[in-house]
């Protein structure tokens, strides 16, 4: 098994462990890009009331103390319209997991990108060695099957759309190139779809990473969600 038959196009690194300076500021930038993305698109947030909470148990532990790679596979299509996709969302899953995976430490997404670039078959190593190369213990790999950031059927209104594949691979596992964990998993931005002049490309993108990395990243840690009425 190579890591090509996981993906059709990465874009990616060399991963070797450094200092995680990059997270807290992009990890701001993409809360605050949510959080005021247009007026347009922040609105539909307000009138969420939230009755109470409950709290949701991790599908996969692996990655607490953990040096974690993430590498992000999309489509010819999507890399050719959105060639800055992939390294945005692989950006924002590691800061999710950074900011709440207990002891994890992200491989640098820079360079991850590096080494993919300097590796262009990359996508013919079998995942131990992608794992060797990177320095990493846990492999966590995004196959994109669907990115989008206009409505599929209203081309003049903002809608993005994310739907993917998720896969964990473990170093130390006794058959590394087998998955430890595998899911699906989509996302939405804004919930409403909103009109061309309500917002704009860089906006919808940012908050559409953000969404879909929490939800990726949410899958391998303990939270409590808010119920909504």
């Amino acid at each position: 098994k190579t890591a090509y038959e996981f993906s059709l196009g990465l874009v990616g690194s060399e991963m070797c462990i450094r200092d995680s300076s990059w997270i807290a500021p992009f990890f701001l930038t993409t809360v605050l890009a949510v959080a005021c993305g247009g007026c347009g698109v922040a609105g539909w947030a307000a009138s969420v009331v939230a009755t109470k909470k409950i709290s949701v148990e991790a599908e996969y532990q692996g990655f607490n103390g953990k040096a974690v790679g993430v590498l992000v596979a999309v489509d010819i299509r999507t890399h050719y319209h959105h060639p800055l996709a992939s390294k945005m969302v692989a950006k924002a899953i590691g800061a999710q997991l950074a900011t709440n995976v207990p002891g994890i430490r992200v491989a640098d997404p820079v360079q991850i990108e590096y080494f993919q670039q300097s590796n262009p078959y990359w996508n013919t190593m079998s995942y131990s060695q992608l794992m060797q190369e990177l320095n990493v213990e846990r492999l966590l790999l995004i196959e994109v099957f669907s990115y989008s950031t206009h409505d599929p059927e209203h081309k003049h209104v903002w809608r993005g759309v994310i739907e993917a594949g998720i896969g964990v691979y473990e170093a130390e596992s006794d058959d590394p190139d087998v998955a430890a964990y595998m899911n699906t998993t989509q996302a939405q931005y804004p919930n409403m779809a909103v009109a061309l002049l309500g917002s704009d490309e860089p906006t919808i993108q940012f908050g559409l990473h953000s969404v879909f990395a929490q939800h990726v990243a949410r899958r391998f840690y303990d939270y409590e969600e808010v119920t909504r009425p």
